[in-house]
Protein backbone atom coordinates (compact mmCIF):
# COMPACT_ATOMS: atom_id res chain seq x y z
CA UNK A 1 0.00 0.00 0.00
CA UNK A 2 2.89 2.40 0.79
CA UNK A 3 4.47 1.80 -2.59
CA UNK A 4 1.10 2.38 -4.31
CA UNK A 5 0.73 5.75 -2.51
CA UNK A 6 4.30 6.63 -3.44
CA UNK A 7 3.60 5.73 -7.08
CA UNK A 8 0.42 7.85 -7.18
CA UNK A 9 2.21 10.79 -5.53
CA UNK A 10 5.12 10.49 -7.98
CA UNK A 11 2.77 10.38 -10.98
CA UNK A 12 0.77 13.40 -9.78
CA UNK A 13 3.89 15.40 -8.98
CA UNK A 14 5.54 14.65 -12.31
CA UNK A 15 2.38 15.54 -14.25
CA UNK A 16 2.21 18.91 -12.55
CA UNK A 17 5.87 19.60 -13.22
CA UNK A 18 5.97 18.31 -16.79
CA UNK A 19 2.73 19.72 -18.17
CA UNK A 20 3.08 23.00 -20.04
CA UNK A 21 1.96 26.00 -18.08
CA UNK A 22 -1.34 27.70 -18.84
CA UNK A 23 -1.78 31.39 -19.44
CA UNK A 24 -0.10 33.97 -21.59
CA UNK A 25 3.62 33.31 -21.29
CA UNK A 26 4.51 34.56 -24.77
CA UNK A 27 8.04 35.93 -24.50
CA UNK A 28 7.86 37.37 -28.02
CA UNK A 29 5.26 39.99 -27.07
CA UNK A 30 5.99 42.99 -29.25
CA UNK A 31 3.53 45.33 -27.60
CA UNK A 32 5.71 46.51 -24.71
CA UNK A 33 9.35 46.99 -25.74
CA UNK A 34 10.76 49.52 -28.22
CA UNK A 35 11.30 47.95 -31.65
CA UNK A 36 14.57 46.07 -31.99
CA UNK A 37 15.89 43.32 -34.20
CA UNK A 38 18.30 42.36 -36.95
CA UNK A 39 18.36 43.53 -40.57
CA UNK A 40 21.01 42.04 -42.86
CA UNK A 41 23.08 40.98 -39.81
CA UNK A 42 22.98 44.55 -38.44
CA UNK A 43 21.26 45.64 -35.26
CA UNK A 44 18.06 47.68 -35.56
CA UNK A 45 17.09 49.81 -32.52
CA UNK A 46 14.14 52.11 -33.22
CA UNK A 47 15.01 55.79 -32.88
CA UNK A 48 12.42 57.74 -34.87
CA UNK A 49 9.83 57.30 -37.58
CA UNK A 50 7.63 59.26 -39.93
CA UNK A 51 4.29 58.78 -41.64
CA UNK A 52 3.00 60.56 -44.73
CA UNK A 53 -0.59 60.29 -45.96
CA UNK A 54 -0.76 59.12 -49.59
CA UNK A 55 -3.67 58.20 -51.86
CA UNK A 56 -3.54 54.46 -51.03
CA UNK A 57 -2.78 54.68 -47.29
CA UNK A 58 0.09 55.96 -45.18
CA UNK A 59 3.72 55.63 -46.23
CA UNK A 60 5.91 55.02 -43.20
CA UNK A 61 9.59 54.66 -42.37
CA UNK A 62 11.22 53.60 -39.09
CA UNK A 63 14.85 54.61 -38.55
CA UNK A 64 17.41 52.88 -36.37
CA UNK A 65 19.66 54.66 -33.89
CA UNK A 66 22.72 54.21 -36.13
CA UNK A 67 22.12 57.61 -37.77
CA UNK A 68 21.65 61.09 -36.30
CA UNK A 69 18.18 62.51 -36.91
CA UNK A 70 17.30 66.05 -35.88
CA UNK A 71 14.06 66.37 -37.89
CA UNK A 72 12.49 63.06 -38.90
CA UNK A 73 10.14 64.75 -41.40
CA UNK A 74 13.01 66.14 -43.48
CA UNK A 75 15.54 63.35 -42.88
CA UNK A 76 16.61 61.15 -45.77
CA UNK A 77 19.19 58.41 -45.46
CA UNK A 78 21.68 58.11 -48.28
CA UNK A 79 22.34 54.95 -50.20
CA UNK A 80 25.64 53.58 -49.00
CA UNK A 81 25.42 54.96 -45.47
CA UNK A 82 25.54 52.56 -42.55
CA UNK A 83 21.83 52.82 -41.75
CA UNK A 84 19.15 50.16 -41.54
CA UNK A 85 15.48 51.09 -41.67
CA UNK A 86 12.00 49.70 -42.22
CA UNK A 87 9.46 51.04 -44.69
CA UNK A 88 6.11 50.28 -46.21
CA UNK A 89 2.58 51.57 -46.63
CA UNK A 90 -0.14 51.14 -44.02
CA UNK A 91 -3.58 50.53 -45.57
CA UNK A 92 -4.95 53.53 -43.62
CA UNK A 93 -4.30 55.78 -40.62
CA UNK A 94 -6.73 53.87 -38.41
CA UNK A 95 -6.33 51.63 -35.38
CA UNK A 96 -6.04 47.98 -36.35
CA UNK A 97 -3.76 45.07 -37.21
CA UNK A 98 -2.49 44.16 -40.66
CA UNK A 99 -1.05 40.67 -41.11
CA UNK A 100 2.04 40.29 -43.29
CA UNK A 101 1.89 37.66 -46.04
CA UNK A 102 2.86 36.98 -49.61
CA UNK A 103 1.25 34.34 -51.81
CA UNK A 104 3.75 31.98 -53.51
CA UNK A 105 2.74 33.21 -56.97
CA UNK A 106 3.25 36.84 -55.79
CA UNK A 107 -0.31 37.68 -56.87
CA UNK A 108 -1.34 39.06 -53.48
CA UNK A 109 0.20 40.07 -50.20
CA UNK A 110 1.02 42.72 -47.68
CA UNK A 111 4.71 43.08 -46.89
CA UNK A 112 7.07 45.61 -45.39
CA UNK A 113 10.71 46.14 -46.31
CA UNK A 114 13.67 45.77 -43.97
CA UNK A 115 16.32 47.90 -45.68
CA UNK A 116 20.12 47.96 -45.38
CA UNK A 117 21.30 51.18 -47.06
CA UNK A 118 24.99 50.28 -46.88
CA UNK A 119 24.55 47.08 -48.90
CA UNK A 120 21.47 48.41 -50.76
CA UNK A 121 19.66 45.25 -49.67
CA UNK A 122 15.85 45.11 -49.57
CA UNK A 123 14.67 42.26 -47.33
CA UNK A 124 10.96 41.57 -47.59
CA UNK A 125 9.15 40.74 -44.33
CA UNK A 126 6.36 38.29 -45.22
CA UNK A 127 5.52 36.94 -41.75
CA UNK A 128 4.12 38.71 -38.70
CA UNK A 129 2.07 41.88 -38.46
CA UNK A 130 2.02 45.63 -37.97
CA UNK A 131 -0.57 47.03 -35.59
CA UNK A 132 -1.65 50.64 -35.13
CA UNK A 133 -2.81 51.28 -31.56
CA UNK A 134 -3.32 55.06 -31.55
CA UNK A 135 -3.74 57.80 -34.14
CA UNK A 136 -3.62 61.54 -33.41
CA UNK A 137 -3.20 64.62 -35.60
CA UNK A 138 0.57 64.47 -35.05
CA UNK A 139 1.49 60.80 -34.41
CA UNK A 140 0.70 57.19 -35.26
CA UNK A 141 1.66 54.69 -32.54
CA UNK A 142 1.78 50.94 -32.67
CA UNK A 143 3.91 47.85 -32.72
CA UNK A 144 5.14 45.32 -35.21
CA UNK A 145 6.50 41.83 -35.46
CA UNK A 146 8.07 41.61 -38.92
CA UNK A 147 10.00 38.55 -40.06
CA UNK A 148 11.57 37.76 -43.42
CA UNK A 149 11.56 34.05 -42.71
CA UNK A 150 15.33 33.94 -43.25
CA UNK A 151 16.73 35.36 -40.02
CA UNK A 152 15.92 39.05 -40.40
CA UNK A 153 13.26 40.31 -38.00
CA UNK A 154 12.18 43.33 -35.96
CA UNK A 155 9.75 43.30 -33.06
CA UNK A 156 8.47 46.10 -30.80
CA UNK A 157 6.76 49.44 -30.45
CA UNK A 158 7.11 52.63 -32.48
CA UNK A 159 5.77 56.18 -32.67
CA UNK A 160 5.65 57.82 -36.12
CA UNK A 161 5.54 61.58 -36.56
CA UNK A 162 2.91 62.59 -39.13
CA UNK A 163 4.63 64.78 -41.71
Amino acid sequence: MKSFRFLITAVLLSSVLLLPSCGDDDTSDCSTAIATGTIDSKTFNFQAGRAVDVSDGVDFRLYSDDVTITNVCSFSSSFGDDAVSIFGTLPSATVGRTELFLLPDLSDGYTITLFDAEEFNNIIAVEGFIEVTEVTDTTISGYLNADSGSGDSVCGTFVLMRC
